[in-house]
């Protein structure tokens, strides 16, 4: 029998199948809409999180350069109160120095409308000793972790350290041939090469080299140790005040890209930021009344033998800074913080009460006046206490974030 189209119910069931269909179709598109805005969401928290993260890595490094730039790394890793395995292990609060203001608990600081982040200390993951609250190789990981109001977190994981290093650092080989005496709490030397020469080196504590140490030592000589990383220090980069004296063409005694001062030139109190080389022409100053300046090149420094006596005037405690190379001969001395990007001679009765760094770059900016090694000869003094610009400059050796839930 044949049914007609034409039949009551027939038009019912086909309307409220539609209707079933619509309804489907919006209820899909409203599941659709609600997992985007979601996904929105969880996209912001994660954003938010991680913002927050950043913002504890930014907080966490302000304060070991300013206020904890005097904490030992051991000091961090056991907190404030210095005992290992409490409640405070690699916390940022609880040190006066840092007051609430500035304080990080283990419940984290709270960020308005944000959420909150927190900081945590441990020892860098790379040291093996079984020793994590005792420092062996001026590296730290700082965890920042942020987390939202809902929930959503994540991590960044930053390794710091800083420049406590030796009173004489070289980056490649140094050759000794004379008999160098480096005394102070960190009278050091150490070379990321080898340590060779017919000279004797007296270390108040020991003298190190990433190869060998075949020269001669009174103190201790330790041959195959780490490498210390000498900073790449640009010279431009100290010297932004309106208060220094700059120096390159059109300056008195500047031909050439060489400045050639004389002792009236260098005037006491005074920082010269110098755009070439510079070649000291005359004596100045006295063993007992330094003269207070500093001179920082964007080529190399000659002493070339001249009586020159300086303390540093800069604010960084620098008295010498060089691009290229560092010629300091003579019977002179400086007082502060010392830097050759190039080639470095020290030599005759030269006196450094400070810091002495030497980059080695070959090719450098400035002239050639030494040689491709780096030479310690004649009877020079070296005296460091460990305190020089870079003795507490943290920086950001590695980092990497871990996005969480």
């Amino acid at each position: 029998m044949r049914l007609r189209a034409d039949r009551p119910g027939m038009a019912l069931a086909a309307a409220v199948f539609g209707m079933v269909v619509i309804s489907l179709i919006t209820a899909g598109v409203w599941t659709l809409t609600d997992l985007d805005k979601q996904a929105t969401t969880n996209r912001v928290d994660a954003a938010t999180a991680l913002r927050l993260a950043h913002t504890a890595e930014t907080h966490v490094i302000a304060v070991l350069r300013t206020r904890m730039k005097d904490t030992t790394f051991n000091r961090l890793l056991r907190g404030y109160d210095n005992n290992a395995n409490s409640s405070d292990d690699g916390i940022f609060a609880g040190y006066p120095t840092l007051g609430d203001s500035l304080s990080i608990p283990d419940t984290g600081r709270v960020v308005i409308g944000g959420g909150r982040y927190f900081v945590h200390v441990t020892d860098d993951p790379r040291e093996t000793d079984g020793m994590p609250f005792v420092d062996a190789n001026k590296r730290l990981l700082i965890t920042c972790r942020g987390l939202t109001s809902s929930g959503s977190s994540a991590s960044i994981n930053v390794i710091v350290g800083n420049f406590t290093l030796p009173a004489i650092v070289v980056d490649g080989d140094l050759e000794i041939s004379g008999k160098p005496v480096v005394s102070g709490a960190c009278g050091g030397i150490h070379a990321n090469g080898n340590i060779y020469g017919g000279g004797v080196a007296t270390s108040s504590t020991q003298v190190t080299a990433t190869g060998s140490v075949t020269v001669s030592v009174t103190g201790t000589k330790l041959a195959n140790q780490p490498k210390i990383e000498v900073p790449d220090l640009n010279p431009a980069d100290f010297c932004g005040s309106a208060s220094y004296v700059y120096i390159g063409s059109g300056s008195p005694n500047f031909s050439s890209g060489i400045w050639k001062p004389n002792g009236a030139d260098i005037v006491a109190g005074k920082t010269y930021c110098v755009n070439g080389n510079v070649e000291f022409q005359s004596d100045f100053g006295s063993v007992t009344t330094l003269r207070t300046a500093s001179i920082i090149a964007t080529g190399s420094i000659k002493v070339g033998g001249k009586k020159v006596w300086m303390t540093a005037a800069h604010p960084d405690g620098i008295v010498m800074m060089a691009g290229g190379d560092l010629d300091m001969q003579g019977e002179a001395g400086v007082t502060g913080f010392v830097y050759g990007g190039g080639q470095c001679y020290i030599s005759d009765k030269m006196s450094v009460n400070g810091q002495f760094l030497c980059k080695n770059k070959n090719p450098h900016p400035g002239e050639n006046y030494v040689s491709s090694s780096v030479l310690i000869s004649g009877d020079p003094k070296f005296n460091f206490d460990c305190n020089s610009m870079l003795a507490s400059r943290f920086g950001v050796m590695a980092w990497y974030p871990t996005i969480g839930s």
